[in-house]
């Protein structure tokens, strides 16, 4: 299931790249498209999480991890639509890099994970 969840996040980080591409390029139903395609790969992303949350060994570094995660899908969809509405980025992209580094590092770093730190 920890693959599956990892897939689920390279996805909707790649998608969201794309959709920032097709956003600046003024392409309104492509982006549409691909918000509603990152919606069913957040769906993922939270249904596999909280699988491995229900799953973890008794850890408070879980529930970090969980309320990281939960702020990084969040920011994911925010920083599209006000990409969309031409509002500014600069906050929510901070809130992203911020949350979605440390569900990362928690991840690779609690016992579930991948030994990479």
């Amino acid at each position: 299931m920890i693959h599956a969840h990892l897939t689920s996040w390279a996805l909707a980080l790649i998608l969201l790249i794309i959709g920032f591409v097709v956003a600046n390029k003024g392409n309104e139903k492509a982006t549409k498209i691909i918000q509603m395609i990152l919606r069913v790969t957040y769906l993922l992303i939270i249904g596999t999480g909280i699988y491995l949350f229900v799953n973890a060994p008794l850890n408070a570094l879980y529930y970090v991890k969980g309320i990281a995660g939960l702020l990084a899908v969040s920011a994911f969809e925010i920083l599209l639509i006000r990409k969309v509405k031409g509002k500014p980025v600069g906050a929510i992209l901070l809130l992203l890099v911020i949350a979605f580094g440390a569900a990362i590092y928690l991840g690779f770093y609690l016992p579930m994970g991948s030994k990479l730190f």
